[in-house]
């Protein structure tokens, strides 16, 4: 079980017993088994022995496996203590022998027993839960199915938690302000629980990730198992608090509820304590009067309308509540709430017997009044206007008091108010039938002053004449026309029940003086309005000169003279055609047809036009950029064809070179060629690299895919990179041509020997097997002939390249005598 290991030994590893002769304790009462009682405290203490032999690797890594090895670490104390103590009172009990001392003696080593019994009990316990730990983290064989499984009950868990976390929040979420804030510490430590775990489950993640694909160790095994355990332990707490912020907040719920309802009835009983005194105040006033004689004369039914706020406080307050509480403290609190709802219900129905009784007499009253005072009502505005009597306060207060709902708002200050009115009103039946007869007098001589205006489609009809209906009079027409049509309206159904917001009606009167009077400086700006057409009209004739229809023929089209692919800008070029055909078409249109409204669309077509001619201008130029790009790498390919029989020549050279170099050697490895032949080859080496890598640059541009974004940037990098190639070819051969000749320089041929039949054979290698690559490779030509009456002009530029290329004998020898004078 140990394993051997000694990481996690306790502090006191051997129990500390004090060595008695235990014959000497044992009580000498009849009927005692005393080698009974010896061999139990022999075998708890050998067990408890035994088990402080036991170390476990996983308590410097577990926290649950810390904790049961403390709870080890004290009962190994908590033992010691008590069994010093016992053995101590044993001692003193055997110093002074007698029957009495003999059956303490027997008693103290029952419980001597007892306790190592329990102790034993007890650490076996711990040490099997130690020892569960211990197999978890370390097996002796890892399974790799148990690795993944571990990995899964993870994931699961942790979303598990999420889950459970999400759903507390979103029912947090529909929480008021001061409920959260209520929650604040709870929230905080919710929070830092998950911030905990989301470690451990980001740790765990990391793991999963390093251990796919790849042998599972140890130590990646325990690692794993560890934090599984230590997610169990977060999930736990989590789950807790979970469980603590919803009770507490199905408490603060009903305590939010038990104050609201509290705050309710408070008012409400006010209101109706101010009733009884109200209707004690009006009860001249008969009708409401007399169905409230149980409440006039009744004092006990008026001592039910008292109401203490105080009485309904809750006595256990939600703080008190902690995750650990056990249920019935929990219940305690809920039933406390629960009780103190019921006991609200109670009043509530107190209070509505009476406001039952207000209800009643609302209901006769509105049926008598309600008709006639919606007709008032609706025309207030109109008897303002008419009659300069402001009624609509009063029609206001009084259906406000009829249409009142006691019942729903028997709590709010409201509710005397609108009582106070139903009992001051007692005429009100009489006073609002002859307001509505005045409202009747009043229509009909509207209706006889200001008769209605008629409109055709081109003409208006007033007291009975036609006039011509013009765009510029509409303003002043309509404005007479709604004034009438809203007072006439409103007159026949109601304000509210016209067409309109709320209405001046004595504005509305004014208007009408004002609209005839109107009409002539209407007809003027009608003209001015004419006047500026035809100026816009001229305008748009003109601009429309600069833009022309673009041919469209064959899936092309032709812009400045040149013939481009419809492709994608097709649709935008027919745009453009048939805007121009539209606008020639509307601007040639007779003018007095022409409005504002498809003067402005006229307007907005041309600014159409604008646009698709400059998406048209930039599909071209895009075009002319892919053109130009085509051409550019047509040129990247053909200086590409170039390169490859350049870099063939060079290779040759170099073969040659070496094939020479290898001839020369089998005859005479110390020959002085030899190393001039190598510092020949250097140059044609180099060339060989650069152009081969010039082709390699050319071969990825010309295969890299295109990017139509940004074709002005492509083919500036184009043009320059074909720049680039060219200057990097002719300072490849100009570096070639400048190697060449020093390296076959007479200064430089005279240090090689003094052997004229060697330096000639050399002459004959560079004349034979070099010129002719060497010319064409940085000329282009390779001809042989020597040049003669009918020689080409090639083969006069061979022959002089090979005189500049190879020295004369002559003036080898000369250089070779000049060096040892010098």
């Amino acid at each position: 079980m140990g394993n051997g290991v000694k990481e996690a030994k306790p502090e006191n590893a051997k129990l500390k017993v004090k060595k008695t002769n235990i014959a000497d304790n044992l009580p000498l009462a009849k009927g005692i088994n005393s080698r009974y009682r010896i061999s139990d405290e022999l075998k708890y203490t050998a067990e408890i022995a035994g088990f402080k032999k036991i170390t476990y690797r996983a308590v410097t890594i577990n926290t649950q496996a810390k904790k049961l090895w403390a709870e080890v670490q004290k009962a190994n104390e908590d033992l010691q203590e008590k069994l010093q103590a016992i053995d101590a009172r044993l001692d003193e009990l055997r110093q002074n022998a007698s029957p009495a001392n003999s059956k303490q003696r027997h008693n103290l080593l029952e419980k001597r027993n007892q306790i190592l019994h329990n102790c034993a009990v007890n650490l076996a316990t711990l040490h099997h839960n130690l020892s569960i730990i211990e197999k978890d983290l370390y097996p002796e064989r890892r399974e790799e199915q148990v690795f993944y499984n571990k990995k899964q009950a993870a994931s699961e868990l942790y979303v598990s938690l999420k889950n459970q976390v999400s759903a507390l929040r979103f029912q947090l979420l529909q929480c008021d302000a001061s409920t959260q804030k209520m929650l604040d510490e709870d929230l905080k430590q919710l929070e830092l629980l998950l911030s905990q775990t989301n470690l451990i489950s980001q740790e765990m993640e990391k793991i999963a990730r390093n251990s796919e694909h790849r042998i599972i160790t140890k130590e990646i095994y325990t690692h794993l198992a560890n934090l599984l355990y230590e997610l169990n332990d977060q999930a736990f707490a989590v789950t807790q608090i979970c469980k603590l912020i919803e009770d507490r907040l199905t408490i603060i719920t009903q305590d939010q509820t038990i104050a609201e309802k509290t705050t309710i009835l408070q008012n409400i009983y006010n209101n109706l304590e101010a009733t009884y005194q109200l209707v004690v105040t009006h009860r001249q006033h008969g009708t409401l009067s007399d169905r409230f004689k149980e409440l006039l004369v009744n004092e006990n039914y008026h001592f039910k309308l008292t109401f203490s706020a105080d009485s309904f406080k809750p006595t256990i307050p939600v703080t008190t509540l902690h995750w650990s509480d056990n249920a019935s403290q929990r219940t305690a609190v809920k039933t406390e709430r629960e009780q103190l709802l019921r006991q609200l219900k109670e009043k509530e129905q107190v209070a509505q017997e009476l406001v039952k009784v207000i209800v009643e007499y609302q209901k006769t009253l509105k049926e008598a009044i309600g008709e006639d005072l919606e007709y008032c009502l609706q025309r207030a505005a109109l008897e303002t206007a008419f009659g300069k009597r402001n009624s609509l306060p009063y029609y206001l207060r009084l259906k406000e008091s009829i249409n009142f709902n006691f019942q729903m708002n028997v709590d709010k200050p409201e509710f005397i108010v609108h009582l106070n009115h139903l009992l001051m009103n007692a005429s009100a039946v009489t006073s609002v039938q002859m307001r509505q007869e005045d409202l009747k007098s009043f229509q009909e001589t509207f209706l006889r002053d200001f008769p209605e205006l008629f409109f055709t489609d081109n003409h208006f009809t007033y007291k009975g004449e036609r006039y011509p209906r013009q765009e510029s009079w509409n303003k002043t027409l309509n404005d007479y026309h709604i004034a009438q049509q809203r007072i006439k309206s409103a007159f026949a159904h109601g304000d509210a029940k016209t067409r309109y917001a709320a209405i001046n009606y004595t504005a509305e009167l004014v208007k009408l003086h004002d609209s005839r009077a109107a009409i002539e400086e209407f007809i003027e700006n009608y003209t001015k309005e004419r006047r500026q057409i035809a100026k816009e009209v001229q305008a748009l004739q003109e601009q429309l000169i600069h833009y022309p229809l673009i041919p469209i023929e064959n899936h092309s089209f032709t812009y400045a003279s040149t013939a481009y692919p419809l492709l994608s800008i097709k649709a935008t070029v027919e745009s453009y055609n048939l805007t121009q055909q539209t606008l020639t078409t509307n601007l040639a249109a007779n003018l007095s047809t022409m409005t504002p409204v498809k003067l402005s669309q006229l307007q907005n077509n041309l600014k159409i036009l604008e646009e698709n001619k400059k998406a048209i201008a930039a599909y071209v130029q895009h075009q002319n950029w892919i053109k130009e790009l085509r051409l550019v790498s047509l040129k990247l390919k053909q200086h590409e064809n170039l390169l490859e029989p350049k870099i063939k020549l060079a290779d040759k050279i170099c073969q040659r070179i070496e094939e020479e170099i290898t001839r020369i050697e089998k005859n005479n490895p110390q020959d002085e060629r030899i190393a001039f032949l190598k510092k020949l080859k250097i140059p044609f080496i180099e060339v060989t690299a650069r152009l081969t890598s010039a082709k390699e640059r050319i071969e990825e541009v010309l295969q890299a895919k295109r990017d139509t974004t940004n074709l002005k940037q492509q083919l500036t990098t184009a043009k320059g990179f074909l720049a680039e190639m060219i200057g990097i070819n002719q300072e490849t051969l100009q570096y070639l041509d400048q190697s060449v000749k020093e390296q076959l320089s007479a200064t430089n041929l005279s240090k090689l020997t003094d052997s004229i039949p060697i330096l000639k054979e050399l002459f004959q290698f560079i004349e034979t097997k070099l010129i002719q690559p060497l010319h064409k490779l940085l000329t282009g030509s390779e001809k042989a002939y020597q040049p003669g009456l009918f020689a080409s002009k090639a083969e006069k530029n061979l022959h002089a390249f090979k005189r500049d290329i190879i020295p004369e004998i002559e003036e080898l020898q000369k250089q070779q005598r000049a060096a040892p004078a010098a």
